[in-house]
């Protein structure tokens, strides 16, 4: 035999030894990681059946908007604005794990940007209480606390738009009796949603407590819309609420600390419903002081209503007004009339809603901000009209 071929013969003996022992390591490997991943998943099984889910749930609003101005902000753009939206378009997911519930959802707005919600933990105790961390809703305005598709109207009210705290990042803890309820939380602020911890949009520090107590009625589930189908019982509830929050004194990327103000609001609000019948009223103020300048008092009154003309059919009406602290901006307020048709039986799964908005001031001298939610157009005089027909369904 030549020299050339015992050396490959060598050569190709020992890669032949190496790639077998080669692949012996890489059974013996993955051996062990499929045990591995084997005793994860059963780990993983065993928690996911001490709970139920995740269940997957979500709304779409689909809405027509016509709106009219006496004057547009610029001057010179066309006075009717009209067409279809998508309002709101939500998926969301939620369950139990071990004792642990969580909700996380999120949104996707007319341009089709998706934006994160709620991602929040919550555990709940047998002596009433319960803790939540994460991203939700602060505990001030009872008509942001009502769930986007249990609203009497198709959209918020403008004193919402101004006042709400939104969603913020934080801890809160709730206790509930049979009677009375209270919610504390210490948050990053007012509208500290999807904030990193160096964000400028946050405060440095902000505690919200909500108080409510139920007049009458058989249980609490009857508030958790505004809508009272025929049938109900009579309910009445009263709530309160404070929030504070300060700043300027924690690091902020880009500004180099957050917003040097301090924030009051206070808020009450009564709520009553029946047989086809509901009613609801809530003052809100809020004392804006900044570390420049003198401070500010801003209230808002909202005031709505209604009634079931049969099983399906139900009127409304609702008055909204703001009244800002500042000598240079003026009072701005909306009555809204309407009508809600119901195709599932006591459900707000599947809902048309058509409404005839009236907005009585000037936009451009308020503190409310033109928001097409509400179909208020930017516009520098009075008179201002939006006529909107909307179907939600609920899955």
């Amino acid at each position: 035999m030549s020299r050339n071929k015992t050396i490959c013969l060598i050569a190709g003996a020992a890669v032949g030894f190496a790639t077998a022992a080669s692949a012996q390591v890489s059974r013996d490997e993955g051996n062990a990681q499929a045990a591995e991943f084997a005793a994860y998943n059963t780990s993983l099984a065993s928690a996911l059946q001490a709970g139920a889910g995740p269940t997957v749930y979500g709304f779409t609003k689909f809405r027509y908007v016509i709106n009219t101005r006496d004057e547009t902000v610029p001057v010179g753009q066309e006075d009717t604005a009209v067409g279809f939206m998508n309002a709101q378009t939500r998926i969301g997911f939620k369950g139990d794990v071990d004792g642990f519930s969580y909700k996380i959802d999120g949104d996707f707005d007319p341009d089709g940007e998706f934006e994160l919600n709620y991602a929040a933990i919550t555990h709940a105790y047998d002596n009433g209480w319960s803790v939540t961390a994460g991203q939700t809703k602060a505990p001030f305005l009872r008509e942001e606390l009502i769930d986007d598709t249990g609203l009497l109207d198709m959209s918020r009210s403008i004193v919402n738009t101004v006042f709400t705290t939104g969603y913020t990042q934080g801890v809160f803890g709730t206790y509930e009796t049979e009677d009375w309820r209270a919610t504390g939380a210490f948050t990053d602020g007012a509208r500290a949603k999807n904030t990193d911890f160096t964000s400028g949009a946050e405060s440095d520090y902000a505690a919200t407590v909500r108080f409510e107590y139920k007049i009458q009625g058989n249980d609490w589930d009857a508030f958790n819309d505004f809508t009272s189908f025929k049938g109900s019982d009579t309910a009445y509830m009263a709530g309160a609420a404070i929030h504070y929050q300060t700043g300027g004194s924690t690091f902020a990327s880009g500004s180099g600390a957050t917003a040097d103000v301090d924030i009051l609001g206070l808020t009450a609000d009564f709520t009553a419903e029946g047989n086809g019948w509901n009613a609801f009223a809530a003052f809100v103020t809020i004392n804006t002081d900044p570390a420049v300048g003198a401070d500010t008092d801003d209230f808002g009154v909202v005031v709505q209503g209604g009634w079931f003309a049969d099983d399906a059919w139900e009127l409304f009406g609702r008055y909204a007004w703001t009244s800002p602290d500042d000598a240079a901006l003026d009072d701005f307020s909306a009555i809204t009339v309407g009508v809600n048709h119901y195709f599932v039986d006591n459900s707000h799964a599947a809902v048309f809603t058509a409404d005839l908005v009236f907005f009585l001031d000037e936009e451009a001298t308020s503190i409310v901000p033109a928001n097409t939610e509400n179909a208020l157009l930017a516009s520098g005089e009075d008179s201002q009209f939006a006529l909107r027909a909307q179907l939600q369904l609920v899955f």
